[in-house]
């Protein structure tokens, strides 16, 4: 049984037994894993808090290649995010992308691009303003849907194929812009601005920095909080259960 060490976030943390928890994490070395911590539920656990969802860790761990689930052996601390969880006004969105994340990855799938995503949104929040959280959670949406392949097609119309206007519509069915002409055969078109067709498209590339000279109406944060939803739970294919809380 090889011994392996591995960097991750713990996105879930569940009961397994009367003392053993059921610890999924996003590893940068292994991707997403599912492991069985020992005695991780009892009051006085050797793991302590480091199973907490959010935290980022320094894990060892055991596999057999006969079993599906890791035997997570020592857990170290890298950095806790505790005033997430302090805080409810970070902690919602916080669970929430840690969710997209476990809802959209599939197992034993690296993804550096996608950790160093969530590891810069995570350390934005908890050491930004409250207000601009909004804006850093739909970068983060529309980046994690390019790193994972679904990035939405915008140049041109999903159905006819023709370059894209100023004007038009989104369906998350098709993952892409439709055009006025098609609009109408497109049963989940909705009608997007011109301003916010702009913004997806530069989201994917801009930089996380560049998201600080930003300047949105509630409106227009309000559509492409609806937009990004909508083109997400197209490929989640259910509803990401602490979107609910945002």
């Amino acid at each position: 049984m090889p011994l392996l060490r591995a960097k991750g976030f713990v996105l879930r943390n569940r009961p397994l037994g009367e003392a053993d928890r059921l610890i999924t994490c996003f590893t940068l070395e292994h991707g997403k894993i599912s492991g069985v911590a020992k005695g991780a539920g009892k009051l006085r656990s050797r793991f302590g808090s480091s199973l907490q969802p959010l935290s980022l860790i320094r894990l060892m761990l055991f596999h057999k290649e006969t079993r599906s689930l890791y035997r997570i052996d020592h857990t170290d601390i890298l950095t806790s995010f505790q005033g997430l969880r302090d805080d409810w006004e970070k902690l919602r969105p916080a669970l929430y992308a840690v969710d997209l994340v476990d809802a959209l990855l599939a197992e034993s799938d690296p993804q550096p691009r996608v950790f160093t995503l969530l590891e810069r949104l995570l350390t934005s929040m908890a050491g930004g303003e409250a207000a601009r959280i909004e804006l850093w959670l739909r970068l983060f949406e529309a980046r994690l849907l390019t790193l994972v392949g679904y990035q939405p097609l915008l140049e041109r119309c999903s159905v006819c194929q023709r370059p894209a206007s100023a004007a038009g519509a989104l369906s998350a069915g098709l993952g892409g812009y439709v055009c006025r002409a098609c609009e109408p055969g497109v049963s989940d078109a909705h009608r997007v601005s011109p301003a916010t067709l702009r913004l997806l498209e530069r989201a994917a590339t801009l930089q996380w920095g560049a998201a600080e000279r930003l300047s949105l109406s509630g409106e227009q944060q309000q559509e492409l909080r609806q937009v990004l939803h909508e083109l997400l739970r197209g490929h989640v294919r259910k509803e990401v259960k602490s979107y609910r809380f945002l």
